[in-house]
């Protein structure tokens, strides 16, 4: 039995064999993962990641124009909706300014997740500081072939559409 797991981040790959039982593991990990999604309107009120300056300033400055707003595809939606995101961004900015300080201490004190761990142990040290990472694992037979994967969070992030796939082939 072919057992890997793999770790992707902006079109960066990592890939590595494991035995059966340590990507059992890890799909145990994927699977009871206490992400760190966090709604839009927690996410306009509080700096979510601290973990970089570019991260920091998007969260903190506009963070529903630019973590919402910006991935709508339509341009007559998406300019209808930045106008709207501006204004509630502007007004929920005393409020993130207020709780700047105590989220910065809250997430330097905050323990990594166990996927966290794993990735720090296991893959180079780009991909356990980016903010969120795709791990996929693979179970492959003479005759089968098992996925596994989904996006998960290494920091709070904002909640969005993500990848999650589990599917059989024989």
């Amino acid at each position: 039995m072919n057992c890997t797991v793999a770790v992707e981040i902006d079109g960066l790959r990592w890939e590595r064999n494991f035995t059966e039982a340590q990507v059992d593991h890890v799909k145990d990990l994927l699977a009871n993962d206490e992400s760190a999604w966090v709604d839009w309107h927690i996410g306009s009120l509080v700096p979510l990641r601290t973990n970089s300056w570019k991260s920091f300033a998007t969260d903190f400055f506009l963070p529903t124009a630019m973590n919402h707003v910006m991935k709508i595809d339509n341009l007559a939606k998406r300019i209808l909706a930045i106008t709207g995101a501006m204004m509630w961004d502007l007004i929920t900015f005393p409020i993130r300014l207020l709780t700047c300080v105590p989220r910065l201490l809250s997430n330097a004190y905050r323990k990594d997740s166990e996927i966290k761990k794993f990735i720090k142990l296991h893959c180079p040290a780009e991909m356990a500081s980016a903010d969120v990472v795709k791990v996929t694992t693979k179970k492959q037979t003479h005759d089968r072939i098992e996925w596994f994967g989904q996006e998960v969070p290494l920091v709070q992030v904002p909640k969005r559409e993500f990848f999650s796939r589990r599917e059989v082939e024989e």
